[in-house]
Formats: structure tokens, C-alpha cells, sequence
């Protein structure tokens, strides 16, 4: 266009859009016994959201290759809960409280049941029936110890790695997420601990996908579990031999279970008496505090 600015389509128009909808049913129930030394809250829910936004495949002979349409249907369900104690009361007091999440998602509709594949690092994908960011990946059965080569579970039977033996290898989505608190305090030092804590979910470690790369002419440091590689026939071990051109294809050799419980925070602090403080200062506190202190 000789350096001129110009317009031109992105996306081809779909004048049948429509707003996705969502349809959401919740339960709760709130108890408190022993003069509310002890309180709970229990809140169930189940969503529904249809017509999701979604590209559909159209033919190339419109200029494009997609175009947004209405095409999802999703469900999210799920559990959450806490509970609030009063154990100590007095000079001396204690509280805890604890509350957790339980979150299911599924997609139960795509259009023509075509996923959504090749997403980041990790290949991560949607597909009907399953939750949303499942791993899709080649499934990694070990080190053949008289090649030194990986194993790749043959799902499609061709004889061959392709695209056809890619299949669901972990789930990012954890069964359940909380954190767990406790206060202490007495005489104006207060201690207060919490924790949190995740369970269930997988992660793909892309750090160690690339750090266990063994190439040749490469100047990336690498991590020192290359030194258990194959060497010879027979040899059996988890990490393959260095052949200068290994490959990194996404597998379940990078799953890693993503569980975790961590010392979130931990603060200890003393608040000063107002007798010792005066009229001038209303209040006064000093306090320690480490975040992250241990996963």
C-alpha cells in the first residue's frame, strides 16, 4: 500500500452471536453451636453454561479459517466449606479456622466433538467429557534398555508416533484447595499461622523439559539427573541416551504431581498497652512476619 495505512478484516462477521448463558443453582447451610465456639458454613452449587464462545472451522475459500460462533456447553460444580473454633478462651486464646474447595468442571458439548488441542507448553487441551486444561500428551511407558530410546505407548496401533497416540495424561485441576489458619495470643503477643494447601492436580514441568535436552553444539546448562542417562545395552534408567538431536515432545516423562502444603505466613507480633503509650498515640504494634517460609 505504498507506506499508506489501510483497513482490512480480522474475523469473518456472525451476525447470530449470541451472549453465553449460564443457569447456577446453590444450596448453603450455616451452623453455630456452643454459644458460636464453633461455626460452620457448607455451600454446594452446580453451573451451567451453554452457548460458550468458541472458533469454528469454516472453509478457506471465505478468506478465513475461523469464525466465532456459539458452540460450548460447560458444567461447574462443586462443594466449599469452613469452620471457625473458638478452642481457648480467656488470658489465653486460640482460634482456628479451616476451609476448603471442592471444584468439578466438565465440557459436555464442542462443536462436532473437535477439541481444542496444542495449547502452550504443555499441550494442554479441551475435550468433550473432560475437565478444562487437560493434559494431552504422548503417553511415556520408560526407557527401552536396549536402545536407550523412550517408549511411546502406541494407542492407534500404526506402528508409529503420531498425532493418533496423543491421549489425556494429567489434569491441572485440583480434587480440592484450602487453607488452614491458627491465632494464638496472650497478653498482648499475638502469633498467627496459616497455611495453605492444594491437592490432586498435575503440572507439566516445561523447566525440566528443556533442562534434560541433551543436544549437540548447545549451550544451555543442564540438570546433573543427565548424568543417569543410558550408555550402554541393558542399562536400565529413567533418563534416555544422548544422541545430539533428542527429542522433547511432550509426554507424560514431564508430569509431575502438583500437590502441595505451605506455610503461607507466619506472623508474631506485640501490641502495646495504651497506659504505657499515653493520650498521644492511640495504638502501637510491632510484629515479624515471613511469607513463603516453607513449601
Amino acid at each position: 500500500y505504498y507506506g499508506q495505512p489501510g483497513i482490512g478484516p480480522s474475523h469473518i462477521p456472525n451476525p447470530n452471536l449470541r451472549w453465553e448463558t449460564s443457569n447456577n443453582y446453590n444450596v448453603g447451610l450455616d451452623i453455630e453451636m456452643f454459644k458460636s465456639r464453633i461455626a460452620i458454613n457448607i455451600e454446594g452449587y452446580y453451573i451451567k453454561t451453554i452457548d460458550l464462545l468458541l472458533d469454528r472451522p469454516v472453509p478457506m475459500t471465505t478468506g478465513f479459517s475461523v469464525v466465532y460462533d456459539n458452540l460450548g456447553t460447560l458444567i461447574n460444580q462443586g462443594l466449599e466449606f469452613s469452620i471457625n473454633t473458638v478452642n481457648v478462651e480467656g488470658e489465653f486464646n486460640w482460634t482456628t479456622g479451616l476451609n476448603m474447595s471442592f471444584n468439578q468442571n466438565e465440557i459436555i458439548e464442542l462443536y462436532n466433538d473437535i477439541p481444542i488441542t496444542g495449547v502452550g507448553r504443555g499441550n494442554n487441551a479441551v475435550l468433550e467429557g473432560y475437565p478444562i486444561g487437560v493434559f494431552y500428551q504422548y503417553n511415556c511407558l520408560g526407557v527401552d534398555p536396549s536402545t536407550g530410546d523412550f517408549i511411546f505407548e502406541d494407542l492407534d496401533g500404526d506402528g508409529q508416533l503420531s498425532s493418533g497416540d496423543r491421549q489425556v495424561v494429567g489434569d491441572p485441576n485440583p480434587i480440592f484447595t484450602g487453607g488452614f489458619t491458627n491465632v494464638f495470643s496472650y497478653k498482648g503477643f499475638e502469633l498467627r499461622a496459616f497455611l495453605q494447601f492444594s491437592y490432586g492436580n498435575d503440572i507439566f514441568n516445561g523447566t525440566r523439559r528443556y533442562a534434560s535436552a541433551m543436544k549437540y553444539n548447545s549451550t544451555e546448562n543442564l540438570m546433573t539427573y543427565v548424568l543417569d542417562r543410558w550408555m550402554q545395552p541393558g542399562d536400565e534408567t529413567y533418563m534416555p541416551r544422548y544422541n545430539g538431536i533428542y527429542n522433547i515432545e511432550a509426554s507424560s516423562f514431564y508430569i509431575e504431581d502438583g500437590s502441595y502444603l505451605r506455610f503461607k505466613e507466619v506472623t508474631l507480633s506485640y501490641s502495646f498497652p495504651q497506659k504505657v503509650l499515653g493520650k498521644h498515640i492511640n495504638k502501637l504494634k510491632l510484629y515479624v512476619k515471613g511469607q513463603n517460609v516453607l513449601t
